[in-house]
């Protein structure tokens, strides 16, 4: 799991190396969908799950690659999407552990 400045500033591409076994989901926080399309999690060799705060036209997220899933998502909280929201979304498709860079 990585922030919107995190991935805009480092441009992880949140795989696995030297290590055995599947690349974990990747989760993105970007409140207003404002990171650029040429970052390396969205290569769309990963599944990416990018939480917003709210639904944004379809413009906004053509350039994203067919692995990746935007998940509107509003808090009860009045705030940003926690740890714990996206740790409850992603039990229920069925992500078993989760690595928060």
């Amino acid at each position: 799991m990585v922030g919107r400045r995190t991935a805009l500033l480092d441009n992880p591409s949140l795989t696995v190396r030297n290590w055995y076994g599947h690349n974990p989901i990747r989760i993105v926080l970007d409140r207003n969908l404002s990171l650029p399309n040429d970052l390396q999690i969205f290569d769309g060799n990963v599944p990416t799950f990018i939480f917003t705060e709210k639904e944004q036209p379809a413009k906004t997220t053509s350039h994203i690659s067919p692995s990746t899933s935007t998940i509107t998502h509003e808090t009860d909280h009045g705030s940003i999407v926690s740890t714990k929201d996206t740790i409850i979304v992603g039990r229920r498709r069925k992500a078993t552990a989760a690595i928060i860079h």
